[in-house]
């Protein structure tokens, strides 16, 4: 007596539709309820607002560790990815003199004074 043994292949049941309807898992996707912390200081007279979630950048603190290094010019960069372009331009017609030239100094101390408030703040929120 001769067996034969019938293969199969196995094929799955998912069909593309059931594949691409899986849920995402819960730990990626984004929290509805959290808003970003929006911090709003006044520095010397200026309101500014600060997205935590926007200064979460690495390179952007890159180039606040080379300020504190003593790499001035790098100011410029932080402060214009800090505010945004519109609210660094209207920082910088603040501090602009009557001779058209924006100080340097000003500008530094204006950028230490926003980072004080910015940390002071956060930390208040815990």
């Amino acid at each position: 007596m001769t067996t034969t043994r019938a293969t199969t292949a196995k094929t799955s049941t998912k069909t593309p539709a059931k594949t691409a309807a899986r849920k995402a898992p819960q730990d990626r996707k984004p929290k509805q309820d959290e808003a970003p912390a929006q911090v709003t200081i006044t520095v010397d007279g200026f309101e500014v607002t600060l997205d935590a979630d926007k200064l979460d950048d690495y390179d952007l603190m890159e180039n606040i560790a080379r300020v504190d290094d003593g790499e001035r010019e790098r100011v410029v960069l932080v402060l214009r990815s800090m505010l945004g372009p519109d609210v660094h331009e209207e920082v910088k017609a603040k501090f602009r003199g009557d001779d058209g030239r924006i100080r340097v100094e000003p500008m530094i101390m204006f950028f230490y004074e926003v980072m004080k408030q910015f940390q002071t703040e956060l930390q208040a929120r815990g």
